[in-house]
């Protein structure tokens, strides 16, 4: 199975400034913080002081075009994943296709995705491309995600990190890249992983609890920042990511063992693990980035790419599978023909 479109640049964006220990112990205390680092894996985190998305986002897809030598008015189409756009009107790929100079015809997009962003972004493009709608597609994939954690919640703020990746993508003859695919949605567990204030069913925090859902809720403290049961997000990641990269490596034709990288949704260090002893996938075909960039939701599995293969530089072709998984719930793989030479060392900014 395939559609034929080609990776010609694939890079990651981060915020320079850094967060560690010191952070943690100041906020928490040191015998909680060690305790944090302990569960989730993350020795520091990279969080915007100043930048937004535009600007993270303008940036990674500079660093795209530039990769892939092409230039702005040579693409059709732009689709930007982000669950924390620029504002909430208008669409963010609508600025961007005008701050990078693509052309009027192109073809813009928002998808209001988290977690599984990337590939579903990426299977996106692939069928405006495969469909003959467009050549060439920039899709860009992140979020920053800091801003939905209240430095009060020890669940979410040690753990959520921003960032964004970005892939220039063109169509080719033949087969291409993308190899196959899967992907999956269930709406049945959109209050496990939630924000419920801030936008029309609650305006402001203050509705959420005249409404009288703070009594539906009693679990969530702090309804204008993210909300996350974590067990319950856990049990969903290990009922429903091994079938799916399964069924994707299914229809590409290959096994298991033909993968050289996994890359995985960078939600913690305890899942990502565990997944990997679940499926019996050798942890150096894992690669994780948690540890040092924290979970930076759609761009976090392109954050993995990037640490594993950026400045490689070299020829040998590899077949990896990026398999993202959470909010929603919502979940995608895609499994891709990489050739490292195209993919970017992790740029700071």
């Amino acid at each position: 199975m395939g559609i034929g479109i080609r990776v010609k640049s694939l890079v990651s964006v981060v915020p320079e400034r850094k967060l560690g220990v010191d952070d943690l112990v100041t906020r928490f205390g040191e015998e909680t913080a060690a305790k944090i680092i302990l569960t989730t894996g993350v020795n520091y985190r990279h969080v915007s002081e100043d930048k937004k998305t535009l600007d993270l986002s303008l940036e990674a897809g500079r660093c795209a075009l530039e990769k892939a030598g092409v230039e702005p008015a040579d693409v059709d189409g732009i689709i930007m994943v982000t669950q924390t756009p620029e504002y909430r009107l208008p669409s963010t790929s609508c600025i961007l296709q005008d701050r990078l100079g693509l052309r009027k015809t192109a073809f813009a997009l928002d998808i209001g995705l988290g977690c599984s962003g990337f590939p579903y972004g990426m299977i996106t493009a692939a069928s405006l491309i495969g469909s003959g709608v467009v050549s060439r597609m920039l899709l860009i994939s992140g979020d920053v995600t800091s801003m939905n954690a209240t430095p009060e919640d020890k669940s979410t703020y040690p753990l959520f990190a921003d960032g964004f990746g970005a892939a220039l993508l063109e169509g080719c003859s033949g087969t291409g890249d993308l190899l196959g695919y899967d992907f999956g949605t269930d709406g049945s567990g959109w209050k496990n992983l939630i924000i419920h204030a801030g936008l029309a069913r609650h305006p402001k925090v203050e509705h959420f609890y005249s409404s009288g859902e703070d009594k539906l809720f009693p679990e969530v403290k702090y309804p204008g920042y993210a909300y996350m049961d974590g067990g319950q997000v856990f049990t969903f990641c290990l009922r429903e990511v091994p079938s799916m990269i399964d069924r994707a490596l299914a229809k590409a034709g290959l096994n298991r063992e033909s993968i050289d990288a996994y890359l995985f949704h960078q939600a913690n260090l305890f899942i990502i693990r565990y997944l990997g002893q679940k499926m019996k996938i050798p942890e150096s075909k894992i690669p994780v980035c948690l540890d040092r960039y924290g979970n930076t939701s759609s761009s976090s599995v392109v954050l993995a790419a990037c640490d594993r293969f950026g400045g490689m530089n070299n020829s040998k072709l590899v077949k990896v599978a990026f398999a993202a998984f959470g909010v929603g719930y919502s979940w995608a793989t895609v499994v891709l023909t990489l050739d490292p030479a195209v993919v970017a060392s992790i740029k700071e900014v």
